[in-house]
């Protein structure tokens, strides 16, 4: 087995810097349920991060991601990312430094957390639940996969059609719009499944 740790920052204008590959000490992934999001940790000495991505580039990030991907490449001495499957992508939301160790111990869960992190009161008139599902997963920059529904969400009320929602989560809101059409309701990666 294989497998390697890839980080990168925030968007700027909507785009990803580069991802840049680190060396890494040992990671973890736990896989939930639908409803939930998914979480890793990961260790890694600092002393052998590249200067791009030092233990002080994790302290300047206002934002940054990582990726784990692992596999049974055919060749193990020889292999690339596109060899490994990706495990989890997602959002580091803990960062802890030991000094002694000069190990970093990074913490977090896949975008399903940019879902169940923001609330919403917005009420979305006159919408099927995949056009609601496509335009939450756009105000994250995500893309969404799945069918068209047709059905419109919520409530009639007088001639249009409305999902009522108090301050709740937007997670929330999108398992139930799922339940209602019988799909689950999960991220991979940058993409909202929604089917």
């Amino acid at each position: 087995p294989r497998a390697m740790v890839k980080v990168t920052g925030a968007a700027t204008n909507g785009v990803y810097p580069p991802a840049v590959i680190v060396p890494w000490e040992s990671w973890s992934v736990d896989n939930n349920t639908f409803y939930q999001a998914d979480t890793f940790r990961v260790s890694i000495p600092s002393s052998a991060l590249p200067p791009e991505v030092d233990a002080n580039w994790f302290s300047s990030q206002s934002e940054a991601f990582i990726e784990i991907l692992a596999g049974f490449p055919d060749d193990p001495l020889s292999f690339t990312e596109a060899d490994l499957d990706s495990l989890i992508y997602g959002r580091i939301d803990d960062i802890e430094f030991d000094p002694v160790s000069t190990m970093l111990s990074l913490t977090g869960r896949d975008l399903t957390a940019v879902f169940i992190d923001a609330k919403t009161t917005i009420q979305y008139q006159n919408l099927t639940s995949s056009q609601v599902a496509a335009k939450l997963a756009a105000s994250h920059g995500l893309s969404v996969a799945g069918p068209a529904t047709t059905t419109l969400a919520g409530s009639l009320y007088a001639r249009d059609h409305v999902s009522m929602t108090d301050r709740r989560s937007e997670w929330d809101l999108l398992t139930w719009l799922a339940q209602q059409e019988g799909f689950a309701c999960y991220v991979t990666g940058r993409t909202l499944n929604f089917g």
